[in-house]
């Protein structure tokens, strides 16, 4: 672990601007640095005989730091840290897109939590989100210049509360690690009556109704509120359907937002970055809100997944070099608000809280693991700015969620001339530090009431079934009426043969029973019947007409046999 002596490696370490030292408790009292040897005073009485000011004890090689390298660690840490948190593998988030959170106050105290586990469950963090002992050190400098660079509004906040009665039981190569890095005010003794409190009062009350456990050990709190207002002019917009997916949608309140912007468009989103002010002075932009749009309606699931550590840094710093235009752009009033219980989704990933050791065969006392970390964060969005709202106005900005048809959806999906970009379906969000790139606030909107994450894949699930179901049965319907065509022909064909044979075989008999008298066709009695009858008739006429005939043939004979007697 660390030695206490290395508060004197980060001389830009800050304690973090947190509220007042007369309305903190008794902190524990962190490791007095070493005094001065004889020379460096001496060294400094001339400096200062002399007007100028005292030279830096030359660093050993073997401490030197580099400022690049451990940047680019920190970054790498906190994307992936905002990954894990989206993927939903580190912070509960009961399956709602709708979720917002503060990756730097709670990457902190995940990297305090991290001094206290053994190896094994290091190891697993590491994978989980690449924290280590040298990316915690280089962490607290950022997060101490974050601290003093927001304004007074603005709200990071991040403790380790522990009983006095408990001060004993830690040990003190922990507090002094942790408060070499972070400043002297991380760790607070607070009696336990008075912790929830002093909790919901120090995190401008994001934190609340929270249960402070009866057991021994540390108690974590990390939340953020960030205060500011837009650069540009904003205008209530008449509400709107807020698309979820293709055919599912809710009615939503809207505001337009004229101002400088900036834009980046890839092949699978979208992205915009939204200048803020912090304070009405303030002529450097401090602050930026970041979103990230899919281009499908049923992708944010899909743009959550394929995104990487790597891609977040660099989807920030391209839109940074961008060059800011005027802009119209519509975007949605919400509010919304996350707390959540961390440890028992860590004990759930496989990381299990486990006491700290020097070594594996050390007799140095065990302190206290913690025994609850929670997390807070909340972010409202409206006309005035970024939580800039009275408290007083705490309404919903969505109506209940309905239903259209395909139809009304592809409508929708129309681009409207009027804006150049419309925030009316699910999205990514990020509040960055613009000079470090480091998101302070990060999150994810799909309406409220909140989408489920399983709501959404339903209906993308069965859009792609129903696609290809639908091509399968056109092809299977197509084969199958050519062969019921042709099968059709063919019985066609054997009906008529069978029938033309049947009625030639059926005329052959009848001329033989006209010849001979008699008739193949009886089947039933009434039917013979009726042809007896019929041939008794027709045999009764043939023998008139052959006797008619015959009596003819006689008085012709008779006659001509005469004319030849008489010459």
């Amino acid at each position: 672990e660390p030695d206490p002596s290395s508060a004197s490696r980060h001389p830009e370490t800050k304690p973090s601007s947190g509220p007042s030292t007369s309305q903190l408790p008794d902190p524990v009292s962190p490791v007095t640095p070493p005094a001065k040897n004889n020379c460096m005073r001496f060294f400094e009485k001339v400096a200062s005989f002399f007007g100028k000011p005292p030279q830096a004890a030359p660093v050993p090689s073997s401490l030197a730091v580099n400022p690049k390298e451990d940047s680019k660690k920190v970054e790498l840490v906190l994307e992936r840290w905002t990954l894990a948190c989206f993927g939903n593998d580190l912070l509960p988030a009961r399956q709602n897109l709708s979720i917002v959170f503060a990756p730097l106050p709670t990457l902190t105290l995940y990297s305090l939590l991290y001094l206290t586990l053994a190896e094994k469950a290091r190891k697993r963090m590491r994978k989980i989100c690449a924290v280590s002992e040298k990316s915690i050190t280089s962490l607290g400098p950022l997060v101490s210049s974050l601290f003093s660079s927001l304004d007074p509004p603005s709200s990071l906040f991040f403790r380790v509360f522990v009983h006095r009665s408990q001060l004993d039981d830690v040990h003190d190569s922990w507090t002094d690690t942790v408060q070499s890095i972070f400043g002297n005010k991380i760790v607070v003794s607070v009696k336990q009556e008075e912790m929830p409190d002093y909790i919901r009062n120090h995190s401008n009350d994001i934190l609340t109704h929270t249960i402070v456990p009866s057991t021994k050990g540390l108690v974590g709190m990390a939340s953020a509120c960030v205060v500011a207002e837009w650069f540009g002019k904003t205008s209530h917009f008449p509400s709107r359907p807020f698309a979820l997916t293709y055919r599912e949608s809710q009615m939503h309140d809207f505001f337009v937002l004229n101002g400088l912007c900036r834009k980046l468009i890839t092949r699978t989103y979208m992205a915009w970055w939204i200048n803020l002010r912090t304070d009405e002075d303030s002529s450097q932009d401090q602050l930026a809100l970041i979103l990230v749009r899919p281009f499908g309606r049923g992708g944010i699931l899909r743009l959550r997944e394929d995104l990487r550590p790597r891609h977040i840094h660099d989807l920030l710093s391209d839109l940074r070099s961008e060059r800011s235009r005027e802009c119209r752009i519509l975007l949605p009033r919400f509010q919304l608000h996350s707390q959540a219980e961390m440890l028992n989704k860590w004990r759930l990933s496989g990381v299990e809280v486990s006491a700290l050791r020097s070594g594996p065969r050390s007799s140095h006392p065990i302190s206290p693991p913690f025994v609850s970390a929670v997390h807070g964060a909340t972010l409202r969005i409206d006309e005035m700015g970024i939580n800039c709202t009275l408290e007083g106005d705490d309404k919903p900005h969505t109506r209940l969620p309905h239903s259209y048809s395909p139809l009304e959806g592809s409508l929708d999906r129309s681009i409207d001339p009027n804006f150049h970009f419309r925030a009316d379906s699910p999205f990514l969000l990020f509040l960055v530090h613009v000079p470090t790139l480091v998101p302070v606030l990060a999150g994810c909107y799909s309406g409220a009431p909140a989408t489920s994450s399983v709501m959404l894949r339903r209906p993308l699930k069965t859009q792609s079934s129903v696609r290809v179901s639908s091509e399968r049965k056109e092809e299977k319907s197509k084969v199958s009426r050519i062969l019921k065509s042709i099968t059709d022909k063919f019985e066609r064909i054997k009906k008529r043969t069978k029938e033309t044979l049947k009625r030639r075989k059926k005329n052959k008999k009848n001329k033989k029973s006209k010849i001979d008298g008699q008739d193949t066709r009886s089947t039933t009695t009434e039917e013979t019947t009726v042809s007896s009858e019929k041939d008794a008739k027709w045999r009764e006429k043939l023998r008139s007409l052959r006797s008619d005939e015959s009596s003819k043939s006689a008085s012709r004979r008779k006659g001509s046999r005469k004319k030849a007697s008489n010459p």
